[in-house]
């Protein structure tokens, strides 16, 4: 077990996390031509938004299941270092999407079969609501991972930048809930 205030300083980046997802999925949510713009309404910022949102879906989905735990990963943070309840399903595997072909995407993208669109490649972009309604459920995780933290005494005492991460946050998921995917 670790002592208190490095678990407040685990928690604290994994809050951080919470927060630029839930700003990139706002961002991704609220974009001109959502769910689908067209080739004029394509925003750069939102494209940002979109690819930052799935790898942070991806980080912390990992964090979360505890993936690739071994004697190696000790610089690693994962859910099981923390007090409190930890039954974390892996939600990317189970949304009955191909996740681990479109959180590589941007390297497809860069293959020569996919600038000759050979339609094999599979170099498709995951589709926004798709990234919007995962992000969405990895959100609800880390609300349950944060009560089993506040229960524990973790999380409820953090450094000054801490309270401005939960500030946003808390904006952007009230937002977010209120819109929906």
């Amino acid at each position: 077990m670790r002592d208190m205030k490095t678990l407040n300083n685990g928690f604290r980046r994994v809050l951080y996390d919470a927060m630029l997802l839930s700003e990139s999925l706002l961002v991704v949510r609220k974009c001109r031509g959502y769910p689908k713009p067209l080739p004029d309404e394509i925003d750069g910022n939102v494209e940002a938004h979109h690819m930052n949102a799935m790898i942070q879906m991806r980080s912390m989905n990992d964090f979360f299941i505890a993936k690739n735990r071994g004697p190696n990963d000790s610089d690693t943070m994962i859910v099981t270092h923390f007090p409190g309840p930890h039954s974390h399903s892996d939600r990317l595997r189970a949304t009955g999407t191909d996740y681990e072909r479109f959180a590589h995407v941007y390297v497809a993208h860069k293959s020569w079969a996919a600038a000759a669109k050979d339609p094999s490649v599979g170099a498709a972009q995951m589709p926004k609501p798709e990234v919007v309604r995962l992000g969405l459920g990895l959100l609800e995780g880390f609300e349950q991972f944060w009560e089993a933290c506040r229960q524990n005494g973790v999380g409820t005492n953090l450094e000054e930048y801490a309270a401005a991460y939960v500030r946003i946050y808390r904006v952007n998921k009230q937002e977010l809930d209120k819109i929906g995917p």
